[in-house]
């Protein structure tokens, strides 16, 4: 072998600066790698494989760039002692302000004065400068919450403002019932100073004064709205105790408002300077109802359990007569509240059973009282066969617990009773002839929570949802009284006392709410009444009701200010012109003989005259009762029918009806609050609020139920449901009708088969325009923005420009503004 084969070839010298962050490593193999010095990352290091792949894996080890050496240009600007310079991870620089933590362009070549720029509008710098705080940023209410939360809670739109940051602190506390002294909390404190430093921590008192301000501001509101309001309100007064023997009533007012939407607003928590005596009960009512000068437009009142009730309401009555506000003497004034009987008439039931329940009672607290006991109570009822349930134990004051306490101990009754067999210590076992008692009690009084349900769940809580209920009652209790069992028939009749007289009192409203439900009418009232009555009392009473709706009907058109506008109609149902003379026309003489045309048109006048003047003209109310009723698909309760918003339009059609639904559907003859449904205790102010003055619980109390209503309102918005109309478009045809094409999306509540982008279409004529109403042969419910244009072609357009909303019932119309 030659020299020259010997030598070993010579290494290929590195000269890429890349190769400083590599090192060169041969394997056993004879191949080459390149290890990166930074992420220990092996890559390909042969000769003819180049350096462009260790350059690109350079640019993303993460460890390469944090170790990275990157020379910076100097920063001479005096304006970055308020910026701190970023570099992102894509090589971008960044300006970060140091007051307000905004980020802007920090390039060098980008300059500086857009920086100086936000200096002058950065609201933390100008704070830090003078200390002055912003005067031009507006008052951030509740009902703004919901609307454009992305450019409110942008860091470039936000601005710091101590008063209103005052006073959301102090809406905060109304809305949670926090005490005043949560800012003295350090937890509290703790938090404001993290979230924001320039928030200055103000005293318990002052807090109370801001919220006592939002109560005075709210309540201005409050009363510009009853003062505009044209319907009438209906009042609800419950009782509530405190801690220092003082008595509150809390008054509410119920009501609808111009667009058909029901509201409820608490008018007043006040201090009963006599709560025995109930002459000073009216008088402290009517004060608050002068208070809010609605003394005039009050249409009834509903009370909740008090001793007093009846004399609270003959008083108020005789208050009220004077002004001549009260509708039929004061008859339908005081109103008794459905749930109220319920309750009455479930405590009733209750006293029959209260040994057996205490029996249940004791027995639940001894088995759930130790872990032990339960294993054994579900190895006893695994052993008899009963079904597995977890006990329950009631709440005393709320009979609904107790009801589900007793069904699941019937279900485990076998269980009880072997349980008290086997274990000498459990004493508590009801007999055989308790249970049986338990069941039969407990099976009628399974009723009664099922009407609480239906009051409790509505989705539109008007009164014609009570009288069918009610009926249903009086039937079952009639009922009962028959039973072959004397503990049934004991517990029935000691119940019809008591809802007799409820009945007696309440059945004409509760009657007429039914009749302005379009789906009934006189229906329930024709069913019910011949099975709770004989035939010849039944009748009696159907035609009282008759005579009271009338009555109520006739009171409303004299009082109405729209009888000048009412097409006809008169004065009184059943009223019709009697004398010719009353209704000729002026300048018609008699026909004189003669050949012309003008003599022919004339005798054409006269006929017309004689044979029409005698024709009745039907009122709007009977109008409304002989149209057939509204057909009902899915049960009255099982659709959620908006009786309110089938009044909305169509109280043009029956304009005094209208104003009667308007008024006596909102009568909470059914509304129950959550905390009274089933209780049968009494209301009591919590602690915190007893340790106030009157003055400011009732400030909280009313402030924080106007804020609720508006929050959720705010959140709500107009959507209820209905059907939103996405295109609106007309054409004229050459018979001078025009043809609308309508597109909605689906839940039509009032549409038998609703069908998404449904499109439904209508002819009407163009002096349909001039009466204001367009007339469809299907249901339709929907709502819009307000206001939203329909657009038509030039020659509609130039009639009338229309506005189409919300429910279009068949036969009917939607109003065209």
């Amino acid at each position: 072998m030659s020299e020259a084969s010997r030598v070993s070839p010579r290494k290929r010298k590195l000269t890429s600066p890349v190769w400083n962050d590599y090192d060169r490593i041969k394997n056993e193999d004879g191949s080459c790698v390149a290890r990166c010095k930074h992420c220990k990352r092996q890559l390909n290091g042969g000769s003819r494989s180049g350096t462009t792949h260790l350059r690109k894996h350079l640019e993303a080890c993460l460890p390469f760039k944090q170790l990275k050496k990157v020379r910076h240009r100097k920063l001479t600007s005096p304006v970055w002692n308020d910026y701190e310079r970023e570099k992102n991870e894509d090589g971008t620089c960044v300006a970060k302000c140091k007051h307000c933590r905004k980020l802007l362009n920090g390039a060098s070549k980008s300059g500086t004065t857009h920086l100086r720029k936000h200096l002058e509008a950065c609201p933390a710098y100008k704070k830090l400068k003078d200390n002055r705080p912003d005067e031009d940023l507006p008052l951030l209410e509740v009902a703004d919450i919901n609307k454009d939360k992305d450019v409110i809670s942008s860091p470039e739109h936000f601005k710091f403002d101590q008063e209103v940051s005052r006073l959301d602190l102090a809406r905060m506390i109304i809305l949670h019932e926090y005490p005043f002294s949560i800012v003295h909390h350090i937890g509290f404190k703790t938090f404001l100073e993290n979230l924001q430093p320039y928030f200055k921590i103000m005293s318990r008192n002052t807090v109370k004064a801001d919220c006592m301000k939002i109560f005075e501001n709210e309540k201005q509101k409050l009363y510009e709205v009853f003062d505009k309001l044209l319907s009438r309100v209906n009042l609800t007064a419950d009782f509530w105790n405190s801690g220092k023997d003082l008595e509150y009533i809390r008054l509410t007012g119920h009501y609808i408002d111009y667009d058909w939407k029901l509201q409820k607003r608490v008018l007043n928590f006040s201090v009963l300077e006599d709560p025995q005596v109930p002459e000073s009960i009216a008088k402290t009512i009517l004060e608050k109802l002068y208070d809010w000068n609605i003394d005039r437009k009050v249409f009834s009142i509903v009370m909740d359990n008090s001793s007093a009730n009846n004399e609270i309401g003959q008083e108020l009555i005789k208050l009220l007569a004077p002004n001549g506000s009260l509708f039929m003497g004061g008859d339908i004034f005081h109103i008794h509240s459905c749930a109220h009987i319920v309750n009455v008439l479930v405590q009733d039931g209750m006293e029959v059973i209260n040994e057996v329940v205490r029996k249940v009672r004791e027995s639940v607290k001894y088995l759930k009282s130790s872990p032990v006991r339960q294993q054994r109570f579900k190895d006893v009822a695994k052993q008899v066969g009963v079904p597995e349930k977890s006990l329950t134990l009631d709440v005393s004051s709320r009979w609904n617990s107790t009801l589900s306490m007793i069904e699941t101990a019937v279900d485990l009754k076998e269980a009880f009773s072997a349980l008290a067999e086997s274990c000498p210590e459990y004493v508590h076992a009801p007999s055989s002839e308790e249970w049986e008692t338990l069941r039969t009690v407990h099976s009628r009084l399974k009723a009664f929570y099922d009407v609480m349900q239906v009051f409790s769940i509505a989705k539109y809580p008007t009164a014609n949802i009570c009288f069918t209920e009610v009926c249903c009652i009086h039937l079952l209790l009639k009922e009962w009284s028959t039973s072959a069992d004397p503990l049934v028939v004991s517990m029935a009749l000691k119940m019809i006392e008591k809802f007799n007289r409820y009945w007696d009192a309440s059945n004409m409203v509760l009657a007429v709410a039914a009749i302005l439900d379009p789906r009934l009418k006189m229906k329930p009232i024709e069913y019910y009444f011949p099975m709770i009555y004989d035939s010849e009392e039944a009748e009696k009473k159907i035609a009282n009701i008759r005579v009271g709706l009338t009555n109520l009907y006739n009171e409303y058109v004299a009082r109405s200010a729209l009888t000048a506008i009412c097409q006809g109609l008169p004065w009184n149902v059943g009223s019709s012109c009697s004398a010719s003379n009353e209704c000729g026309v002026s300048g018609v003489s008699e026909i004189s003989p003669g050949n012309t045309s003008v003599d022919k048109r004339r005798g054409l006048e006269k006929f017309l005259q004689e044979t029409s003047c005698n024709q009745r003209i039907k009122t709007d109310l009977e109008m409304y009762l002989e149209e057939p009723v509204y057909p009902v698909q899915n049960g009255l309760h099982a659709e959620n029918f908006d009786v309110l918003a089938w009044w909305k339009f169509s109280a043009p059609k029956y304009p005094i009806v209208g104003l009667m639904a308007q008024d006596i559907l909102c009568i909470p003859m059914s509304t129950v609050s959550s905390d009274a449904a089933f209780s049968s205790g009494d209301r009591v102010l919590d602690q915190y609020r007893c340790s106030m003055h009157p003055s400011t619980v009732q400030g909280l109390i009313c402030v924080q139920d106007w804020l609720r209503n508006e929050l959720q309102e705010s959140l709500t918005g107009s959507s209820d449901g209905h059907l939103c109309f996405s295109t609106l478009t007309t054409a004229m045809d050459f018979e001078g009708e025009a043809d609308v094409c309508l597109t909605m999306s689906a839940d039509d509540e009032f549409s038998p088969s609703p069908r998404p982008s449904q499109k439904v279409r209508a002819r009407f004529r163009l002096s349909d325009l001039n009466s204001r109403c367009i007339f469809l042969q299907q249901p339709l419910a929907f709502t819009h923005p307000r206001p939203k244009k329909t657009t038509m072609d030039n020659t509609l357009a130039s009639k009338r420009k229309t506005t189409v909303h919300d429910t279009i019932c068949p036969g009917e119309g939607a109003v065209l503004w």
